[in-house]
C-alpha cells in the first residue's frame, strides 16, 4: 500500500536487476525469475497504488479488491485511467469476476454481487462456505470450502436466478476455470480434469507429478502451475510437459 513517492521504476536495461549485479539474481534467493522483455513489450502503466487482492476487467473498466483498506473495498476505474470508484465493501478471498453487468466476489464465505455501475449489494449464496468461483452463462461454479479445508473442496453449480445448488464433483478440487463449454479443475491428488457445464463427460487430462495450482485453459491446451514450474497438456488429453521451470 505504498504511496506514489515510495514506488520507483526499474530500468530494464540497467545492471541493477541482472543476476550478475545482485549476486545470482532473483533465482538465487528462491524468487520468481524476472520477466523477459522483448523489443515489443508493453510498458506497464500504474493505474492505482493500492494493494490489489484480485483483479477483473470488462470492455471499459478494471475492477479490483483493495487490500489496503480494512473493508477490502471493491473498486472500479476506467481502463484508460482516471478516478477510481468504490462499488462496495469487498471480500476476503482473492477471487473477483465481472459478468453480465455485475461484479462478483466472496466475503466471509458468501457470494455477493453489485451492479458494475454501482448500486445495492446482493447476497446470492449466504452459506458461509463459498470458495473460489467462476461464471459462465447463467451459472456460477464454485468450490465448497470449510475451516479445515480452506483451499480445496467439492465443486457445485448454481443458476444465478436460483439458489438451489447441484454438486458436480465430490473430490477435493484446488482450482477451477472455464473455457468455451467446458469446466476445468485440478484436484489435491494431482489430477487435471475436464467436464462439460452439465457435469457430464468427466475426463482426466493429465496427472501432475507435483501438486497443481493455478489453472488456465485455452481451446487446445490447458496450463497449470506447480511448485516446480508451469505445465501444459492438450485439452484432448495426453502427456503433461514442462513449459518453464522456476
Amino acid at each position: 500500500c505504498a504511496d506514489e513517492e515510495s514506488i520507483s521504476e526499474v530500468d530494464a536495461s540497467s545492471d541493477g536487476g541482472s543476476p550478475a549485479a545482485d549476486g545470482g539474481g532473483a533465482e538465487a534467493h528462491g524468487r520468481a525469475r524476472p520477466v523477459r522483455r522483448g523489443p515489443t513489450a508493453l510498458e506497464p502503466v500504474v493505474l492505482s497504488h493500492s494493494s490489489a487482492l484480485a483483479v477483473a476487467v470488462d470492455e471499459t473498466s478494471i475492477y479490483w479488491i483493495d487490500g489496503c483498506h480494512a473493508d477490502h473495498l471493491v473498486m472500479k476505474m476506467p481502463l484508460s485511467g482516471g478516478d477510481s470508484v468504490m462499488l462496495a465493501p469487498g471480500g476476503d478471498t482473492p477471487t473477483l469476476a465481472v459478468h453480465d453487468g455485475y461484479a462478483y466476489w466472496v466475503d466471509d464465505g458468501d457470494l455477493k454481487r453489485v451492479p458494475s455501475t454501482g448500486g445495492d449489494v446482493e447476497t446470492l449464496l449466504g452459506w458461509g462456505s463459498v470458495g473460489p468461483f467462476v461464471l459462465q452463462g447463467d451459472y456460477v461454479f464454485y468450490m465448497m470450502t470449510d475451516e479445515d479445508h480452506p483451499h480445496s473442496g467439492p465443486i457445485y453449480r448454481t443458476h444465478l436466478d436460483d439458489v438451489e445448488s447441484t454438486e458436480m464433483f465430490t473430490w477435493a478440487a484446488t482450482s477451477l476455470a472455464v473455457e468455451g463449454t467446458n469446466l476445468y479443475f485440478t484436484t489435491t491428488d494431482g489430477g487435471v480434469w475436464r467436464a462439460n457445464m452439465a457435469g457430464e463427460g468427466y475426463a482426466e487430462l493429465a496427472r501432475a507429478k507435483a501438486h497443481p495450482g493455478n489453472l488456465a485453459p485455452t481451446k487446445d491446451a490447458v496450463y497449470w502451475t506447480t511448485g516446480a514450474g508451469l505445465m501444459t497438456a492438450p485439452t484432448s488429453g495426453g502427456a503433461a510437459t514442462l513449459v518453464e521451470s522456476w
